[in-house]
């Protein structure tokens, strides 16, 4: 079962690159990457919201609402932010570059993340073999940077 999950989220790792080209795309089209990013949203936003009609999902409540922790609000920030990087940074270091860089970054904060058991999260301790994958990332956005 886990294989099945890496595989679905190699697949879905896949989808960042076709992500940063057409928002690159729509923000030539536009003449403006934040527009174009706000667009990203707006499109993604309503595919979201077909899929909560297609499977019945019910809105939520206001205690549910009020349930969400503080933190989680930033969520849509984080996002709306990496998708406003990838317009701006894609055409200027190449889709390659700057996926590589950025996967180094989620690395890096992951690796923490898991390893202290901040955002609520199981704590995973950070292994050798974790640190050595996380340098090996390193010494791969070196080699991309460079070759």
């Amino acid at each position: 079962m886990q294989l099945l999950l890496v595989v679905v989220a190699v697949l879905a790792g896949a989808l960042l690159p076709i992500q940063a080209g057409v928002n690159t795309q729509a923000a030539k089209a536009l003449q403006s990457g934040t527009q174009a990013s706000l667009f990203n949203f707006l499109i993604g936003s309503i595919a979201l919201g077909a899929v909560c009609v297609a499977l019945r999902t019910p809105l939520p409540t206001s205690g549910r609402l009020a349930a969400i922790p503080w933190p989680a609000y930033f969520g849509g920030v984080i996002g709306a932010a990496f998708v406003a990087a990838a317009v701006f940074l894609s055409p200027r270091l190449g889709v390659l570059l700057f996926l590589a860089a950025a996967i180094l970054g989620q690395m890096i904060a992951s690796i923490c993340i898991d390893h202290f058991g901040w955002l609520g999260l199981d704590a995973r301790i950070a292994t050798p073999g974790k640190i050595i994958g996380v340098a090996l990332v390193l010494v791969g956005v070196g080699c991309v940077t460079r070759f």
